[in-house]
């Protein structure tokens, strides 16, 4: 093997080194918001949910990556005694974390963004009077 061969197989090596650390670099980072962006994270939970916790850890930890850019609201959609228990000792450990209903959540989007939309409809389907 001459120098040039050695050398341009030095060359290939570290160009496929960088670009395996760039694609693995874009694959482990589970979430992007763009500068001028914010991200809202609407999770309905109905009924009785057990997982409540380790969904919302694992959105959390999406979202860690993202500081100030990102919440989460945990929408009551007829929860159990026992799971809203939990959403509301998350809500008050936890930044970034809201509890409310679906009219809460369409009060709040109007109230902070602007959005002017049917009455009774938030983009969340019906939502009662």
């Amino acid at each position: 093997m001459t120098f040039a061969e050695a050398m341009l197989a030095m060359l290939l090596i570290s160009v496929f080194i960088f670009a395996a650390g760039k694609i693995s670099q874009i694959l482990t980072m589970p979430l992007c918001v763009g500068k001028n962006s914010k991200l809202d994270i609407v999770l309905c939970v109905n009924g009785d949910e057990p997982a409540l916790e380790r969904t919302i850890r694992s959105l959390k930890y999406l979202s860690s990556f993202e500081k100030d850019k990102i919440d989460v609201f945990i929408v009551d959609n007829g929860m159990d005694e026992g799971t809203k228990k939990t959403a509301e000792l998350l809500v008050r450990n936890e930044a970034g974390l809201k509890l409310c209903t679906i009219k809460d959540l369409c009060l709040e989007s109007l109230n902070e963004e602007g959005i002017h939309r049917d009455k009774g409809s938030c983009g969340y389907g019906n939502i009662p009077e």
